[in-house]
């Protein structure tokens, strides 16, 4: 057990224990996005709205734009205009993604109240 821990001290600067916390936090937020997600498309399968449609592809856009950010920002020393604008597009992808979201709960209020 003392082999691992310093193991995870060389790797990642941390004891074990702040190792076990963060994985379980990490399990914890994988989780509740999951069911998050599958709560969404299930409201969505119902309702069939174009709002709904909105918020799944931007949050899939922002997924992968992020990948995209996270590349860009570790092969870049130095941060030009589009390097920046690159690393911007994730956030204003989350913003479509809250506004789609505010729109389709608008809707639902709307129509089942």
């Amino acid at each position: 057990m003392d082999t691992f821990a310093e193991i995870i001290m060389n790797m990642y600067g941390m004891s074990l224990y702040e190792f076990t916390v963060m994985a379980l936090d990490a399990v914890i937020y994988l989780v509740a996005v999951i069911v998050v997600l599958l709560a969404f498309i299930k409201l969505a399968k119902i309702t069939k709205s174009k709002n709904a449609k909105g918020v799944k592809l931007s949050i899939f856009a922002t997924i992968l734009s992020s990948f995209v950010a996270a590349a860009i920002a570790e092969n870049s020393d130095s941060f030009g205009i589009l390097e920046v604008f690159v690393l911007l597009i994730p956030s204003a992808f989350i913003l479509l993604s809250a506004i789609c979201f505010y729109r389709f709960s608008k809707e639902i209020l709307v129509k089942y109240s």
